[in-house]
């Protein structure tokens, strides 16, 4: 732990910079949202939408089946400051989640980088990627994954996650894959993900028994959930808009990937995978629901490397830098579609174009790289 109070300074500079971004006036966030009957003043929470949002997730039955984040911030802020006390909840997840990437024998930084500056996580309370939830999942996976040489505490860990989102059992396959790919050490925990995935399992089932959510079952049978995928493509704009949501968050974690492995093929499989259950059956531009199998990743499961551009030929390099500026452009003129509000209203249409950039170079930076070693060989 002696790394704990750098970490923690890391830390809280990571949650200032989310807030402010957040809170700006400039933009329109769920934190700052000022429309209609929800009048916020520049730099003030909206409280009175906050608490609409927490209302909202009480009464529609699609969301009475994860009542957690829900019920705790009724619980700790009562009517007139449940919004408040989610806003709090939400924040204490990113520390705790943060926390739980950084720490270890060294700062685990490059995990925290992928981490922190990835598209969902970066604009979580933005629309409309729209986290509610998400942070406390995603806190209890990592812990769940850091944790696997201590049986009892990483099922805990897992129940926790599925208690609060029960999408979290779908990574129990590729949970199971893995650690079979693992060295022989994991080999003897093989059977942690089996426990844990059936623990979890039943603990959603009893608290779903528990809520009585016939409504829910009902709205959410097969009839409701396929409308989405017509959803997410009913027209080219919402396509481009899903089909953005998916590559945003996926491309640039592929890339950095170390060599192609058995162990990272399985990776690919729980991100496709999921990603095409997001397509037919969730909303699409709700970028977040992407994230999962990042866990894998946040938890150092699996290894990634950031490329030494720097390391490729000067004039080969700028080749591809203006190629990569010329491709991206192109791209971003072409395809780049915001459903909800306009593009001043937050800071994603800056940010796709320096991530496409940057995913374009090393994509360069890659094909250069096996040519020269094609030439060698």
């Amino acid at each position: 732990m002696k790394n704990l109070p750098i970490a923690l300074g890391i830390a809280l500079v990571y949650l200032g910079l989310h807030f402010f971004t957040h809170i700006h006036p400039r933009y329109e966030s769920m934190l700052s949202f000022s429309e209609g009957k929800y009048q916020a003043a520049d730099w003030k929470i909206s409280q009175a939408y906050l608490n609409d949002v927490v209302a909202y997730h009480k009464e529609l039955p699609a969301f009475q089946k994860r009542p957690i984040i829900t019920q705790l911030s009724s619980l700790l802020g009562g009517p007139e400051n449940q919004g408040l006390a989610w806003l709090i909840l939400n924040y204490l997840g990113l520390l705790s989640l943060s926390l739980a990437i950084l720490l270890g024998k060294t700062l685990r930084w490059k995990e925290f980088l992928l981490f922190g500056l990835s598209f969902p996580v970066l604009f979580s309370f933005f629309p409309p990627i729209y986290s509610y939830e998400d942070l406390w999942q995603w806190t209890f996976l990592v812990l769940c994954f850091r944790f696997r040489e201590k049986p009892s505490l990483s099922i805990a860990f897992f129940i926790l996650a599925c208690l609060v989102r029960e999408t979290s059992l779908i990574l129990i396959p590729f949970w199971i894959l893995l650690e079979t790919k693992s060295d022989s050490f994991f080999q003897r925990y093989l059977k942690i993900p089996l426990i844990a995935g059936i623990l979890g399992g039943i603990a959603v089932f009893l608290l779903w028994s528990l809520l009585s959510i016939e409504g829910a079952k009902e709205q959410e049978g097969w009839a409701y959930r396929i409308q989405h995928f017509s959803l997410n493509f009913f027209d080219a704009n919402r396509s481009k808009e899903s089909i953005h949501a998916f590559f945003l968050t996926g491309l640039l974690p592929f890339l950095l990937l170390k060599k192609p492995s058995k162990r990272t093929w399985i990776w690919v499989g729980a991100f496709l995978l999921n990603a095409l259950l997001i397509f037919l059956f969730a909303k699409a531009r709700e970028s977040r629901l992407f994230l999962l199998p990042m866990v894998f990743l946040w938890a150092g499961i699996l290894p990634f490397r950031f490329p030494k551009v720097i390391k490729v030929p000067r004039g080969i390099l700028g080749l591809i830098l203006l190629f990569s500026g010329g491709i991206t452009w192109i791209l971003m003129s072409n395809t780049f579609h915001i459903s909800i509000g306009t593009p001043s209203d937050s800071p994603f249409e800056i940010y796709a174009y320096i991530y496409y950039f940057t995913s374009i170079v090393l994509i360069g930076t890659i094909i250069h790289k096996q040519l020269v070693k094609r030439e060698l060989n």
